[in-house]
């Protein structure tokens, strides 16, 4: 509002909500592969209502990574550069971190909500031993993922142990992409951050994302800060340019502080992140229930009963687990709409 007063541009509000059942149908329609990437319902809204009036809008997708504009960039560098804690972690024994586990494991068993706060505590320490101990660019994917490696065993149904053990499931990223093994130090950790977001949740998420939704409401969509040279350019920048005092992409905000109020630009990202988390402690919630812990979910053996049980419940408790949830509740509607329907059809929910 403040960007469209100061250009003199029309500014047009949208009021987020949770998704209807319809709204998911759509998305798992259009995005034509189990992609559980939240931001995908606003990105449609948006999306819907810009191609009643538009036919080609700008994006500025690719500046966070190019520029260190993710917090997640900036707190996987704090948590990384910790030098006696990784130390520290490399001399822990596996009897420990099974300990750990099996801690966890009685904590979020017990019918007690109270004990809930304790085994996310038992969790972090638990992930952040395991983080430790794995090579940096498979930390800090792993540091990223709402469901960590070491507890994907435990998510998977009956239908998969018999091909992939436990140990496949939770392998690192980059036995599946061996060339992010390849990145050289470069010029600082979010200097690398950056480039295996380029290389991997770029091209395998966002620009998938944006594309899908855009075109499912004829609508193009154009990412100038994605030309060939500028991508190049801010590869060729030390990190210095991606952080200053506690400031993210300073670079740009230094660039937009010739064109905008120095309030503006100095603005916290505010990304297409959606309160998951509460919108599935009510009808987006019993929606996921109904279709997590369906018969049919269970005969397909993709997703354990009891792990979609004890996310529901921690959730209703207060445990951020919306993330969680809403990727197993689009693995199974995609499988519903792509595999059991022949030709496929959107999913009837």
């Amino acid at each position: 509002r403040l960007v469209a007063r100061h250009i003199g541009s029309r500014h047009t509000e949208m009021e987020g909500r949770p998704p209807t059942p319809s709204d998911i149908s759509n998305l798992i329609w259009y995005l034509d592969e189990p992609l559980a990437d939240s931001s995908a319902i606003p990105q449609f809204l948006i999306s819907t209502a810009a191609a009643e009036k538009l036919k080609v809008v700008i994006s500025g997708d690719g500046g966070d990574e190019l520029f260190g504009g993710y917090l997640k960039h900036h707190h996987f560098s704090r948590f990384w550069r910790a030098q006696g804690l990784r130390l520290a972690a490399s001399l822990v024994p596996a009897s420990s971190f099974r300990v750990l586990a099996m801690t966890e494991a009685r904590l979020e068993r017990s019918a007690d909500t109270r004990s809930y706060p304790i085994a996310t505590t038992t969790k972090r320490l638990r992930r952040a031993v395991h983080l430790y101990r794995m090579r940096e660019v498979d930390a800090y994917l792993d540091f990223l993922a709402a469901i960590p490696s070491f507890e994907r065993a435990s998510v998977v149904g009956d239908a998969f142990p018999s091909r992939l053990s436990s140990e496949a499931v939770g392998a690192p990223i980059s036995e599946l992409l061996p060339e992010i093994t390849q990145i050289p130090a470069g010029l600082g950790i979010l200097w690398r951050a950056g480039l295996v977001d380029a290389l991997t949740g770029l091209p395998g998420d966002i620009l998938v994302k944006i594309d899908r939704m855009s075109m499912a409401n004829s609508l193009e969509i154009r990412s100038p800060l994605l030309d060939r040279s500028i991508i190049e350019w801010a590869f060729s920048l030390p990190d210095t340019v991606r952080r200053r005092q506690g400031e993210t992409k300073p670079l740009l905000r230094d660039a937009a502080r010739l064109v905008l109020p120095a309030s503006i630009a100095a603005s916290p990202k505010r990304g297409f992140a959606v309160p998951l988390s509460e919108w599935m402690r009510g009808a987006l919630g019993v929606l996921t229930a109904e279709v997590l812990l369906d018969r049919s979910t269970s005969e397909r053996g993709w997703i354990r009963r009891s792990y979609a049980e004890k996310l529901l419940a921690q959730n209703l408790a207060g445990l951020d687990m919306g993330p969680r949830l809403w990727q197993l509740l689009v693995l199974e509607l995609w499988a519903r709409a792509f595999i059991d329907s022949s030709p496929p059809d959107a999913p009837a929910l």
